[in-house]
């Protein structure tokens, strides 16, 4: 009989990590979907959602929430390898594994979505919505890139929300002057 080498799961991933570049590489992002506002537009919310999805599944929140004057933009994560799903897929950034440390391990890749994000938040401006004006939300990993995009921008936001997360401590621990006191939403559970 022949035995397969015995390699526990960590081992296997630690190996497909080595052999593949960092997250921060290149990746291109998408056109977002938008939703504009059914009434004059006065806001706008920027929502992220999370592992393996895209922003186009999450275009029905804008119905959902009843709110005419806000236009949503949902941008989707780049189709990129990730340890966790072991597979090619929508990420914000590697996922290694899911202890506290693994969430949050791939810094680079966390400032690279979050500067994809400051960069619609810049198109935002530009176009006329004020910064305190414009809301950050995600679900998951969205969320936690959510969370980071908002603490680290040099615009005042009007709020960021984020649901089922985590957060993304040593990445960014302090708000910028400009969001110090920022309205932060966090919910989880069922």
């Amino acid at each position: 009989r022949y035995a397969a080498p015995v390699t526990s799961h960590a081992s296997v991933r630690a190996q497909r990590r080595a052999a593949q570049p960092l997250m921060a590489a290149a990746v291109s992002y998408k056109k977002p979907t938008i939703v504009d506002a059914t009434d004059t537009a006065t806001a706008t919310v920027i929502w992220l959602h999370g592992l393996g999805d895209e922003g186009k599944e999450w275009n029905r929140l804008a119905e959902k929430t009843g709110v005419p004057w806000a236009k949503f933009v949902f941008p989707s994560a780049p189709m990129q390898e990730c340890t966790i799903s072991e597979m090619q897929t929508n990420a914000w950034y590697d996922i290694p594994g899911l202890s506290v440390q693994q969430l949050r391990e791939d810094a680079a890749g966390i400032q690279q979505s979050c500067a994809y994000i400051h960069s619609l938040i810049a198109d935002e401006i530009a176009n006329g919505t004020p910064s305190e004006r414009i809301v950050l939300g995600g679900f998951s990993q969205g969320g936690c890139i959510a969370l980071a995009a908002a603490l680290s921008c040099e615009h005042e936001l009007g709020g960021v929300m984020a649901l089922s997360t985590w957060f993304p401590r040593g990445i960014v621990d302090e708000p910028t002057p400009a969001n110090a006191k920022m309205p932060v939403m966090l919910c989880h559970g069922e």
